[in-house]
């Protein structure tokens, strides 16, 4: 498997069609963690790019709607002729950067350094990338830039796979099976045990787009009647 930590910056909220990739940077990893390939380009949308979200990576519209700049999928022929295969894909908040990915690589397996963290680190104020760069004092990086959070995402993930006694292979096969979780990982009922949580607001959460391991924990206490 290849491990790919990948970071996209994007035209605005949403996913695909509605919001695309302008930016994207890849690092590449070994299964000790070790960086052997990285690569950085922004990309050309195809639509136009949100004020809001350019006032916060700072990529305009004039930067990307040029015709040296590739599309996503140009991009990634140049950087892999040969095709992105059997994918292990790391990110931060995976389910935000998976959509613009996912259609250029064939993913079968990966890991959210959000979600790792939100489990061995229950102590940090939050769990934002730049929040854990400073709770952690992890090497200073540009945010909001692809490749300055890619290596912020490299040097969190050399941090939290030693708390969990598993080796990275380990971690991302894991994260490919649901998992039951024991208490609540954000949100109002933070930190309480998801079986004393409102049957109400537990079958609200059902409709919500959740995380494999919260959604398989949630199904399972229903069907138990718990």
């Amino acid at each position: 498997m290849r491990y790919l930590v990948g970071d996209t910056e994007t035209t605005g909220l949403g996913k695909p069609p509605d919001a695309m990739a302008c930016e994207i940077a890849i690092v590449e990893l070994d299964a000790e963690m070790n960086v052997i390939g990285e690569w950085e380009t922004l990309i050309n949308p195809g639509i136009p790019i949100q004020d809001g979200a350019s006032r916060i990576h700072g990529i305009k519209n004039e930067d990307v709607c040029r015709p040296e700049v590739p599309t996503m999928a140009q991009a990634m022929a140049e950087i892999c002729p040969e095709g992105f295969k059997d994918v292990g894909l790391i990110c931060h908040n995976r389910r935000f950067d998976l959509p613009y990915f996912e259609p250029h690589m064939e993913i079968a397996g990966g890991l959210c350094t959000l979600e790792l963290a939100r489990r061995v680190l229950p102590q940090a104020p939050n769990h934002r990338l730049g929040t854990l760069k400073t709770f952690l004092n992890l090497s200073v990086q540009a945010e909001h830039e692809g490749m300055g959070d890619v290596m912020t995402v490299v040097d969190l993930l050399r941090h939290l796979v030693p708390l969990t006694n598993r080796t990275l292979p380990q971690l991302v096969g894991a994260a490919a099976r649901p998992s039951m979780l024991y208490t609540m990982p954000f949100g109002q009922y933070k930190g309480m045990r998801i079986a004393d949580i409102d049957l109400e607001y537990r079958y609200w959460l059902l409709n919500q787009d959740l995380h494999p391991d919260l959604r398989y924990t949630l199904e399972t206490l229903n069907k138990a009647f718990i």
